[in-house]
């Protein structure tokens, strides 16, 4: 019975081993790490792009105890350097706040902060002001104090939507915001998505549609591919569920489900890494989403190379120059859990093993 047993769990074990043997040597794209972060490690940090250069906003990291920032750095790309701007005029930092860049503008509110705070302010960023004025308040959330929310911009309009409230739990709405608007009246209330409600999830966006993905509700991991056109009328087409069966080639079955991912487009094909899985372990693989394809019309996901830092979730994606940009994040809650790293990948290079750019 012994070696019958044996024999089994050799097999099984034999069986694992070939499932699993995927490596970037045999995936396409590239991973560089650059100049870290001038700053601490941390999570839950927001992103947005003004004018070719990348802005990162606030976070949670680790110095003795939890800290929430409200920092504000930018990233250049042609000198790989960080500049410090202006923090938030906000009294708490935080983190997993929502962003987006309208119109040569950065926008950012919501979050998460210490004493298990919530917040529904936000606050308008301008890079070209004098110091000491480049943020400046403007119209509350109206979706209530939120965390883990999905933030974008298409057409000059932002839109924040899904997340968690303390009071209600989870959360489907969306709402847009126009800073042409009179103050008072930016935020205007978009139809719910058309799906399950959801925080911690991520969005790409592609030829003027946004493709919103994964998140958890209740505990449990959503599985659909939502895809938001703005141009389209009110009505059921202007939010369409592309699909939502686990088990077929599409979803690749579990292996796409996660939260805190990071999102992003290059190209005209969406991407996402990095996250966590329903159970809160780390990923660090790398998924590039094509859309449109096949019959129907669902596109398809190809897995490609593997992000090469440590796996993280919380972590922070932009994209400049056709080049994304993969940075901080963290695993854990401790001061070594939070990560300062900065990582390029280039989706059209064949896979090398060299780590810096």
């Amino acid at each position: 019975m012994k070696n019958k047993l044996g024999s089994a769990l050799l097999v099984f074990t034999v069986a694992l081993t070939f499932c699993n043997c995927e490596k970037n040597a045999d995936l396409l794209g590239n991973w560089r790490t650059l100049s870290s972060l001038n700053a601490r490690g941390r999570g839950g940090a927001t992103c947005f792009v003004i004018d070719n250069k990348a802005y990162i906003v606030g976070g949670e990291g680790y110095y003795k105890t939890i800290e929430y920032y409200k920092e504000t750095w930018q990233f250049n790309p042609d000198t790989r350097s960080w500049t410090e701007f202006d923090t938030v005029p906000c009294a708490k930092g935080r983190r997993n706040g929502a962003g987006f860049a309208v119109k040569g503008k950065g926008y950012y509110g919501t979050g998460y902060g210490k004493d298990a705070v919530y917040f529904n302010d936000f606050y308008e960023f301008d890079p070209t002001a004098e110091s000491g004025s480049q943020w400046h308040v403007t119209d509350t959330f109206p979706g209530g104090k939120i965390t883990g929310t999905i933030s974008f911009a298409i057409d000059d309009i932002g839109y924040v939507g899904t997340g968690y409230t303390k009071e209600l739990g989870a959360s489907n709405t969306f709402y847009s915001y126009n800073p042409e608007n009179a103050d008072g009246e930016k935020w205007t209330l978009v139809e719910n998505i058309n799906a399950a409600k959801r925080q911690g999830g991520s969005v790409f966006i592609i030829d003027g549609r946004a493709y919103i993905f994964g998140g958890v509700n209740n505990g449990y991991g959503v599985e659909d591919l939502e895809r938001f056109n703005p141009a389209e009328p009110k009505g059921d087409y202007r939010w369409f569920k592309i699909s939502q069966d686990l088990y077929d080639d599409y979803r690749k079955k579990d292996e796409l489900i996660r939260q805190n991912a990071v999102a992003f487009s290059i190209n005209g094909h969406g991407y996402i890494c990095c996250g966590s899985s329903v159970s809160g372990g780390a990923k660090n693989d790398t998924w590039e989403y094509v859309p449109f394809y096949g019959s129907e019309g669902r596109g398809k996901w190809i897995k490609v190379a593997s992000f090469e830092g440590a796996n993280r979730n919380n972590a922070c994606g932009f994209v400049l120059n056709n080049s994304a940009y993969v940075m901080c994040g963290q695993n854990g809650r401790s001061e070594s859990s939070y990560y300062d790293d900065v990582w390029c990948f280039d989706p059209t290079q064949d896979y090398d093993d060299k780590k810096y750019k």
